[in-house]
């Protein structure tokens, strides 16, 4: 979980927060350590959910980014993958390409934390 968190922050963080990610991989690192410190995992397991979490992370962004990715064809091969038709679903009315990183305040209060310096971008 550290390490989809770490992943996620690299994705979507704006350039200001870059400290804030680095501290991400910092903590994921610690934890990735102090599991194999502890003995609450073998080392080969730690080592394949790191590949498969960053495999399918990356793989999931890159069908969103690319629209040939994101449709049926005979050259396709991410079709096959289990959850191909939920992301058509899930992405269907997303714009192709990466999302611009512009966050606001989603509450209606308080009024102080919706000022300009909340909107981030990139």
């Amino acid at each position: 979980m550290l390490v989809l968190s770490a992943l996620v922050m690299t994705e979507y963080a704006p350039r200001k927060l870059i400290p804030i990610v680095v501290l991400s991989y910092l903590f994921a690192v610690t934890g990735i350590v102090m599991v194999s410190v502890s003995r609450g995992h073998y080392t080969v397991d730690i080592i394949v959910a790191y590949y498969i979490t960053t495999r399918i992370f990356w793989m999931y962004h890159s069908m969103v980014a690319n629209a040939s990715l994101k449709e049926f064809g005979p050259t396709n091969y991410f079709t096959n993958v289990c959850w191909f038709r939920l992301m058509r679903f899930c992405e269907a009315n997303v714009a192709v390409g990466k999302l611009p990183k512009h966050y606001t305040w989603p509450l209606p209060f308080p009024r102080r934390w919706q000022q300009s310096r909340w909107e981030y971008q990139n």
